[in-house]
């Protein structure tokens, strides 16, 4: 369980939402080995914590913590190439409009192009966040950029990452805090041009006008030098020029520091201030960021790992298809060596009763090996198939029609449920319910090694594995 103090908090709750994601296509995804490590790991046996530890485990199991890692590093460096870009676009922009006036900055039309589009989006996103909405807009158009970002389970991982956004309420500042990151970039190489052309080009400055009256640019000049004024830039022998001619040096050097502060006041510094608050408004309610624990897929989880579970049947609707799985009688020779099956147990579990090396036990753990399983089980075909499943943990359909196919590879098969933990008794009544309604004979699921060995008993003629193997021991 070394994943939680990695994928701790939004992080772990992203996995857990993939998880879903993923299983929501694949429900034989349920990790039952983890059950005994993750209410270890959870005391206070927490629906909340339970859901998100188990995920975390799956996770590190299958290789979904690297994924996600992988995939956030693709996220950043895609956020910085969108930055640089920006920056380049905010360098390459203000350098034009500079070499556009021929030498004479014209001081109005000139903050108008930096600082216009700047002030009208900056003014949109304020008013989007009074806008009440669902997020679905917002979600849809980050799902489309995410989507770009490849990957194993890439898709999964977006899909997962919005979702939990959405029902916490968390898209509007994720996309705040990317648009203000960008325009900041933007901002910066508009600044950095300033700070480039004045330096290196002479220019003279004017405030010009062919409609407005001269009071209106000094009314403007007044409002533009007030925040600066506040922060100790003082404007008080900045003149205006109606064409730039007869400024002095020091004048134009007064002027070009004052364009230059201006632009960071009323540019660079709102956008800073913009995304503090989307990250400050991220940190607080990642806090508080939850699980729908009402979704059925949570709702199996926490039947597994609840200790104190209320029955731990499956209560969600299910296709036909799955609720008529049986155990059918299998058809054709069955001539292959008896085999046994460890199915979702940790190593620890030993099998000594049965008198079996490690080695002739096979086991089945993930998704995959039930597939490779399968596979080998048709190529073998073993006369007698005995399958060791954990009766703690509440069967779910994937289970169940797994052990409708396994049996249908064998000539025989017997079902043993290990012994239940204190208190989950009711567990192994359940699995014996569910068995003998998919019509398998009682008398193939056992509860005690005696009726293992007496089961397993060669019959005339024929040998077992656990016979082979009584030299070994």
């Amino acid at each position: 369980m070394g994943s939680e103090t990695k994928r701790s908090g939004f992080a772990g709750l992203w996995l857990a939402e993939t998880l879903r994601v993923i299983n929501s296509v694949n429900a034989d995804w349920l990790n039952h080995k983890a059950v005994s490590q993750v209410r270890a790991a959870t005391p206070d046996n927490a629906p909340q914590t339970l859901a998100v530890n188990w995920s975390l485990s799956v996770a590190e199991r299958d290789g979904l913590v690297q994924d996600q890692l992988r995939w956030q590093r693709r996220a950043v460096l895609f956020l910085m190439i969108g930055m640089l870009l920006s920056l380049l676009a905010g360098f390459t922009g203000a350098i034009t409009m500079l070499d556009s006036q021929q030498g004479v900055v014209n001081i109005p039309w000139s903050l108008s192009a930096i600082l216009g589009i700047h002030f009208l989006m900056l003014l949109i996103w304020i008013i989007s966040l009074f806008i009440r909405s669902d997020g679905a807009w917002s979600g849809r158009l980050l799902l489309s950029l995410l989507a770009r970002l490849r990957g194993h389970h890439g898709a999964e991982l977006a899909q997962g990452f919005v979702t939990l956004s959405q029902r916490n309420k968390l898209m509007p500042w994720w996309l705040g805090s990317v648009s203000q990151l960008v325009w900041l970039a933007g901002l910066l190489g508009s600044v950095l041009a300033l700070l480039t052309a004045f330096s290196f080009q002479y220019y003279s400055f004017s405030w010009e006008t062919t409609l407005l009256p001269g009071s209106v640019l000094q009314w403007l000049q007044e409002s533009l030098s007030w925040l600066p004024r506040i922060l100790g830039v003082s404007s008080d022998t900045l003149t205006l020029a109606d064409n730039g001619t007869g400024l002095a040096d020091e004048e134009r050097r007064a002027w070009a520091s004052w364009m230059i502060v201006v632009v960071i006041m009323y540019g660079l510094l709102p956008r800073l201030l913009a995304f503090v608050i989307c990250l400050l408004a991220l940190t607080l309610r990642a806090r508080f960021a939850k699980l729908d624990l009402s979704h059925p897929y949570w709702q199996r989880v926490l039947g597994i790992c609840l200790p104190t579970a209320t029955g731990g049947r499956i209560t969600d609707p299910a296709p036909d298809a799955l609720v008529s799985a049986r155990f059918a009688q299998p058809e054709g020779v069955f001539d292959g060596p008896d085999a046994a099956i460890r199915f979702e147990l940790d190593a620890s579990q030993t099998s000594e009763e049965l008198r079996l090396s490690a080695g002739q036990i096979r086991e089945v753990d993930t998704r995959v090996e039930r597939e490779e399983e399968l596979h080998w089980l048709k190529a073998t075909r073993p006369k007698k198939l005995l399958i060791l499943c954990e009766s703690g943990n509440s069967p779910d359909r994937g289970t169940l029609r797994w052990l409708t196919r396994a049996g249908a590879c064998a000539g025989k098969l017997g079902i043993f449920l290990m012994p239940p933990q204190t208190g989950q008794q009711d567990r192994q009544v359940i699995w014996r319910q569910l068995l003998t309604e998919a019509e398998l004979p009682e008398e193939r699921v056992m509860t005690d090694w005696h009726q293992v060995r007496q089961w397993l008993q060669p019959e005339a003629g024929s040998s077992s594995w656990q016979e082979e193997s009584q030299g070994n021991v």
